[in-house]
Order: structure tokens, then sequence, then C-alpha cells
């Protein structure tokens, strides 16, 4: 099962992923295997954010790996297997990618299919989880202007969006705390 959560910045998209991955756990559910995939650097401008995101998941039982250009999670047969792997979140880890580690000409090199990259790095999560819940932002609404570099991380992410749509037998999109289903196969 694969669920795309959608949302604003602070809409609640987060902490409506994090309750969906744990699913009320007790008993035996308490054996399931939830991975927490940060992908958020730490920096002076990111701390807080993320004490509050690991404050927020307390308790939920999650382990959790910060790999923020999504390099350290085991996608390959016989490698070890969650439960559900919660992926923490896709503006955050194609950022990185766009804008971290970069040599002369890399980015532009490499640009045309960063997207499709990123896409197909997420969708293999699924060879290592019964369920991957993804979380990823809506930035698409705010109508001013930006520089060019920006314009195409928009663009990037928007492509990425509807890539993992297509993919997601679920689509919820978190608007002021209230999830909405925009896709749901049965």
């Amino acid at each position: 099962m694969l669920t795309l959560v959608l949302g604003g910045a602070a809409s609640g998209k987060s902490e409506y992923a994090e309750k969906l991955a744990a699913g009320g756990r007790s008993g035996d559910e308490m054996s399931r295997k939830l991975l927490y995939l940060a992908t958020m650097q730490h920096g002076p401008s990111a701390e807080a954010r993320i004490r509050r995101h690991v404050k927020q998941r307390e308790g939920l039982g999650f382990e959790t790996l910060e790999d923020p250009f999504l390099e350290k999670i085991p996608a390959e047969e016989g490698q070890e297997y969650f439960s559900v792997i919660l992926l923490e979140d896709i503006p955050n880890l194609l950022a990185n990618r766009m804008f971290s580690r970069r040599s002369p000409g890399e980015e532009k090199e490499h640009a045309h299919s960063l997207p499709q990259d990123i896409a197909e790095a997420v969708i293999r999560l699924r060879q290592v989880s019964e369920e991957l819940i993804i979380v990823s932002g809506d930035i698409f609404r705010d109508g001013t202007d930006y520089t060019e570099e920006t314009e195409r991380y928009i663009n990037y992410l928007g492509e990425l969006n509807c890539r993992l749509a297509e993919e997601a037998d679920r689509v919820v999109e978190v608007v002021c705390g209230i999830p909405v289903d925009l896709k749901v196969n049965r």
C-alpha cells in the first residue's frame, strides 16, 4: 500500500501521516516495525522543526533513519523489511538533491532526470515495506514571482507529486488538520 499525504506548510500533514503510520498500535501491532525516514538536513534554521517532529512522534514506536539524500535505506530483496516506512518529506529530499553536494555543471547535467530518479528511488521503498507513506508539500498556490532556479524546483516538485500520486493507492490532502481523500484504490 502506498499513501501520498499532501498539504501546505503547517497544515497538519506530518502529524496525520505519523498517526496513520502508527495506526493506534497495541498488542500484536506493537511488534510492527516502523521506520521514519527523515530527509531534513540539520542546520540552524531546521533544528526547531526537527525537535518538534521528534517530540510529535515520541512513543509511537518509530525507528528513525536520517537520510537526506535517500541513499541509506536498503531497498533490495533480502534486506531488512518494515511494516511501515514513513518518508518525511519530498520537498526536503528534492531540495537536498538539487542544491546540496553540487559540483559545477552537475545539476544541469542531470537536471532533466532528477524528478524521475527520485520518484524511482522512493517507489523502490515498496520492496522493503508492507506500507509506504510519503509526505509531500503543496507549495503551488502563492502566485509570487521566483528566480529561475526556484521555478525549476517548484516544477520538479509538481512532477514528483504527480508521479507519486499516479503510483499511490491513496492520496490524501490535509487542509487545516483535516484529511481529505483525493484518490482511493480499493
